[in-house]
């Protein structure tokens, strides 16, 4: 089992079932999930001009809504792998262990000229994104090679939402079967803690589950009804300095 989260390193985990027995096998490299959002969040399509301040870069960065829109907006740039030396030495030269995606993208921006010789926005996001998976896969090869591990793998946590990473995994040949559970993510989270608790008082290990469990969803009744107040209007005589505001 493979976590990684945006507030943790890639860990790496073997569970065995009967009995059940989790054991730690080890970090896959030392960057932060969040990274990957923290960074596009620094770049001018998903900039907050209010995280300029000084106070906001020294705090935790919260780009949970960035990451899914980064992945789409990958779409419209190139992965370039051979940059993938570049982003080990600055990735080297600065402290994992909380990665600030400002210092990133300043740091990306300065190598090579500017923008990487003329990429684009989307250009820099598609090949961060490419680069991590690489990372990734490397790391998972080799921990896998000469392992006696099962060639099953599952993902937890945000990062697994990624579907650049979830699909090079399932296609770089390590795995037999590559799971990804339909909420790996913080929701996730919080069901498999109820789970445990369900599992521990009932005394039932497993929980049956598909994708369409649950109540069925209402029909949507009658729009609601718009009591939001109207715009206000702003009237001004030419050369006035008054305004008089109106609902």
């Amino acid at each position: 089992m493979l976590v990684w989260d945006g507030g943790m390193t890639p860990v790496l985990y073997h569970v065995e079932p009967d009995p059940l027995r989790v054991t730690r096998l080890g970090e896959l490299f030392p960057l932060y999930g969040s990274a990957f959002a923290d960074f596009c969040a620094a770049l001018p399509p998903f900039h907050s001009p209010d995280d300029r301040t000084d106070a906001a870069r020294h705090a935790m960065p919260r780009n949970l809504d960035v990451a899914g829109k980064a992945m789409a907006y990958a779409a419209l740039g190139t992965d370039e792998p051979g940059y993938d030396a570049v982003l080990d030495r600055i990735l080297g030269g600065l402290d994992l262990s909380f990665t600030n995606g400002d210092d990133l993208a300043r740091a990306l921006t300065r190598e090579g000229g500017a923008r990487w010789n003329g990429a684009s926005d989307a250009d820099l996001i598609a090949t961060f994104q490419g680069y991590l998976g690489r990372r990734l896969r490397g790391a998972l090869t080799a921990r896998m090679d000469g392992a006696s591990l099962p060639p099953r793998l599952v993902l937890a946590g945000g990062c697994a939402l990624n579907i650049k990473w979830n699909s090079l995994l399932r296609s770089c040949g390590l795995f037999e079967h590559v799971w990804v559970p339909p909420f790996p993510n913080d929701s996730g989270a919080a069901l498999g803690a109820a789970s445990v608790e369900w599992a521990l008082h009932s005394g039932r290990p497993a929980l049956e589950w598909g994708v369409y469990q649950g109540p069925r969803v209402r029909p949507a009744e009658a729009d609601p009804r718009d009591t939001s107040p109207a715009p206000a209007t702003s009237t001004s005589s030419p050369g006035s300095c008054t305004n008089t505001v109106t609902r």
